[in-house]
């Protein structure tokens, strides 16, 4: 159809939850969306009218905070993104890095217990699966017998529920382990 908005300069930047090829602009796979090779840019670009570019979440996080944020005059500087999944970003030498094929970050993924949960990559076991915002309603569903969500979780947990706050403590106890980890590995500043 018609671009809904005008080339007068200007660019659209996306960023999706995934791996992701930044130099064609094509979403190839995300765990946790279902989705596989999506040609993202091309699509967004013919809707509105002026380019787009595509990168990984994690990566447009990790670049926006070393520009403006926490990370602004690091120049080795690593972002993790907590949320449904866990995702990274780092920033190495001052420049983004996204690995040789495009999947650098994909923190959530390092395998943590072989004999975990299934994660939606097909695995077992990953990070994801015992310090995100899905591991945590999994836990608390578990722990309370029905599916409950994040924010209901934090809620009773502030208030004082002891089983809330044994499943809070429990996934932050992941994240912290994960992140040391993290941290160990690659000694952002």
């Amino acid at each position: 159809g018609r671009p809904l908005v005008r080339s007068g300069g200007g660019r659209v930047g996306i960023g999706a939850a995934g791996i992701v090829d930044h130099a064609r602009g094509r979403y190839l796979y995300g765990p946790n969306t279902g989705l596989r090779q999506v040609d993202f840019a091309v699509t967004v670009s013919e809707a509105v009218g002026v380019p787009a570019v595509l990168d990984n979440d994690a990566n447009c996080a990790a670049w926006g905070e070393h520009k403006f944020g926490s990370g602004r005059g690091s120049s080795e500087f690593l972002c993790i993104t907590l949320g449904t999944g866990i995702g990274g970003g780092y920033v190495f030498g001052g420049r983004p890095y996204r690995g040789a094929h495009g999947g650098a970050g994909e923190v959530g993924h390092m395998l943590v217990d072989p004999d975990g949960p299934q994660c939606g990559c097909g695995r077992r076991g990953c990070w994801e699966q015992f310090a995100s915002g899905m591991a945590l309603e999994r836990a608390a569903a578990k722990e309370f017998g029905k599916p409950i969500d994040g924010p209901a979780i934090s809620k009773i947990a502030r208030d004082g529920d002891p089983i809330a706050l044994k499943v809070v403590e429990r996934t932050a106890t992941w994240i912290g382990w994960g992140l040391a980890s993290l941290v160990n590995i690659f000694e952002p500043q």
